[in-house]
């Protein structure tokens, strides 16, 4: 199961990778006969721009949405932690590694995929796109303004970022579960200690020993009549 596990998680992040290139988001206009009037797709690295092979007409400039400010330095980190997560997929079977740190290390790099997924998946939407008028998941109205059909839709780039919270999870919750797990029930540091202990342990039993032996030979000599080492004196001298 675990390999499964791999196997959807690599899949996942293929996706989300792929996601970047691809259009997050559509505003469209329909004219009564169903023609495009006017199209925006919105992509997080670049922004806002139109339908590849469709030139918006200069009478709708004004149905442009406003920039979506979601900041740069999130695309980033997320994709470095996308490749971090496919390294440790492809190059280290953290599931049997014996390095507790490495273990613990891709657990939370996976665990941090899955944060940002659902950032992306959830927390975007809610904070960007609903408060500048754009609807989500999807949405057909009438607008009477513009005297057309608009369409607010997810592209192909959430979609795939769904896909990828779905895929992503098991692995990434299975391996943190497992890392923190073993390093609750022992981590290095713990197990020197133990060690520590029980040789020390072993000492004083040693000692405890020794001085019972004595306590013993003690008492059996306390026990012996009292012109006992009288006699074993003149033995000696005769």
């Amino acid at each position: 199961m675990p390999a499964v596990f791999r196997g959807l998680f690599l899949l996942g992040l293929i996706f989300a990778f792929l996601s970047f290139f691809t259009d997050w988001y559509l505003y469209t206009g329909l004219g009564s006969q169903g023609e495009l009037q006017f199209a925006w797709c919105y992509n997080p690295l670049i922004g806002w721009g139109t339908l590849s092979g469709f030139v918006n007409d200069e009478s709708y400039e004004h149905t442009k949405p406003a920039p979506i400010q979601v900041p740069a330095e999130a695309h980033i980190i997320f994709i470095i932690v996308l490749l971090a997560g496919g390294y440790g997929v492809f190059f280290l079977n953290t599931e049997k590694e014996n390095k507790e740190a490495k273990q613990v290390a891709f657990a939370y790099i996976n665990l941090t995929v899955l944060i940002l997924l659902v950032y992306y998946t959830i927390l975007v939407p809610c904070l960007y796109f609903i408060p500048n008028h754009l609807y989500y998941p999807f949405l057909i109205y009438a607008d009477p303004n513009l005297h057309m059909n608009v369409q607010y839709s997810i592209g192909l780039g959430l979609f795939l970022q769904w896909v990828a919270l779905l895929l992503a999870s098991p692995h990434a919750l299975f391996l943190y579960h497992t890392a923190t797990k073993f390093k609750a029930e022992s981590s290095p540091e713990e197990a020197v200690e133990e060690i520590i202990r029980q040789r020390k342990k072993f000492v004083d039993l040693d000692g405890y020993i020794a001085e019972e032996r004595a306590k013993l030979r003690m008492s059996s000599l306390a026990a012996q009549p009292e012109n006992f080492f009288e006699d074993v004196i003149a033995r000696k001298e005769g």
